[in-house]
């Protein structure tokens, strides 16, 4: 959500980008950040600086997430698919 509504307010001159995101949210559940998100985001942060790897933190946050609620992450993202975050379903768009 927090995602969608940056990149909207980036085109504020363009308020039917804003008004499609606001459709969109509705359509869609969004789930809290919580515990369980936070806990996967700091095991799969540390995973990855071990290895090497990296990503943006807000976008490891948003895998975590998904990750923590056992949802789909949808995304073109290739540092995020490069991390291969174990149990983590990833579809690219």
């Amino acid at each position: 959500m927090a995602e969608l509504l940056y990149g909207a307010r980036l085109r504020e001159d363009n308020t039917s980008i804003m008004a499609a995101v606001r459709a969109f949210l509705a359509r869609i559940s969004v789930h809290p950040w919580d515990e369980a998100a936070a806990e996967a985001h700091a095991r799969i942060r540390v995973w990855a600086k071990r290895l090497g790897r990296s990503a943006g933190v807000f976008d490891i946050m948003i895998a975590a997430h998904a990750e923590a609620i056992g949802a789909t992450l949808v995304t073109s993202d290739v540092a995020v698919k490069n991390l291969k975050i174990e149990g983590l379903k990833i579809v690219s768009w």
